[in-house]
């Protein structure tokens, strides 16, 4: 009810029942779908066909304006943003060719056993200029998981630009809520984890192979970004575009990551392990990032989700002195799970 309603309406809403059924609903969708009533106030959505996001608005009035003694009539409005994905045969044809094709993990290869994991998605979502800063999550919105770096190729202008469509699997963000409350739990007032990558297409991701230094070394063919399933980020509380002093030391480095895994990822893995198995997933650690005309340097790290038994499920890696990549086969030897973990990690 509007803070100015008087008295009578606010005794004769609440001690009228079932006055929802009364409400004249009008709503209107800028994207198609369907809307049914079930009553008592519950809707049903049914989208397009071919998903993207919606906007719906609704508007409601009750009509009191036939009483005798203290005619009234109520009304308000309200908008709901849903985002659906979008089939992949629905995606236009230019963006397809942009994405570029999924790998396919042949019958010998290391991840032959996971290759339900790495199978093509059926489904991506529209990124749009409209639709980027919709919060998708408490502290993270659609726009930080798009493809929002740069080509360096003569079509570059056309790539970058949106309407992008991404794979995004909700789970990742899941996790990255648990990171960031962990995060906080530790005495970290963080705002949210600055995302440097989400998604990577698989044209980009081949793109991005080819490139020398670090981002061609250490970029996998089957790697999961490309099925929206993984996320490098840092802590930037004072807003400088690199990450913070996390250990305490006074200095900026790959030790901040690795405090960061030490103290809270594992601990997210280890409450996966146990209560969330799609969760868990390889975290590993980088004393700069790979993106290219990235106006500043920074340590990030890598986390994503896998969720199957046994293989490089919870595999970490760094970057040694020789700037070679080197798993760290010993490190849960070295940081097994504790049998409480030491964070009470909500479900978001």
């Amino acid at each position: 009810l509007p803070s100015e309603t008087d008295d009578f309406v606010h005794s004769y809403v609440s001690t009228h029942p079932n006055l929802e059924d009364e409400i004249q609903v009008a709503w209107q969708s800028d994207s198609g779908g369907e809307l049914k009533s079930f009553g008592e106030g519950r809707y049903e959505f049914i989208p397009d066909a071919t998903g993207g996001p919606v906007i719906l608005r609704f508007r409601g009035v009750l009509d009191r304006g036939g009483l005798d003694n203290h005619p009234f009539t109520l009304s308000g409005e309200t908008a709901i943003k849903f985002l659906f994905p979008t089939p992949i045969d629905q995606v236009p044809q230019q963006a397809l060719e942009d994405i570029g094709k999924f790998p396919v993990v042949g019958s010998k290869s290391i991840l032959a056993p996971y290759r339900d994991y790495y199978r093509p998605p059926t489904h991506l979502y529209r990124v749009d200029e409209e639709n980027q800063n919709w919060r998708i999550s408490p502290n993270f919105e659609l726009g930080d998981f798009d493809l929002h770096f740069d080509y360096t190729t003569p079509d570059a202008p056309r790539r970058n630009q949106l309407p992008q469509y991404i794979a995004l699997d909700p789970k990742l963000v899941l996790k990255l809520e648990q990171i960031l409350e962990g995060i906080r739990e530790q005495g970290f007032e963080a705002p949210t984890l600055s995302i440097l990558a989400g998604f990577r297409s698989p044209a980009y991701n081949h793109w991005k192979i080819e490139q020398p230094g670090q981002g061609g070394a250490y970029t996998s063919n089957y790697s999961r970004h490309i099925y929206g399933c993984a996320a490098d980020f840092y802590v930037d509380i004072d807003g400088d575009g690199k990450m913070d002093d996390m250990n305490g030391d006074g200095k900026i480095d790959m030790e901040d990551a690795a405090w960061i895994r030490d103290n809270v990822v594992d601990a997210v893995d280890c409450q996966a392990v146990e209560r969330m198995p799609d969760l868990k997933g390889a975290c590993g650690i980088y004393p700069e990032h790979d993106i290219p005309n990235g106006p500043v340097q920074t340590p990030n790290l890598h986390v994503d989700i896998r969720g199957w038994e046994g293989g490089p499920d919870l595999s970490r890696w760094d970057i040694d002195s020789n700037n070679k990549r080197r798993t760290l086969w010993s490190h849960w030897e070295k940081h097994p799970c504790p049998e409480e973990a030491p964070i009470d990690l909500a479900t978001q």
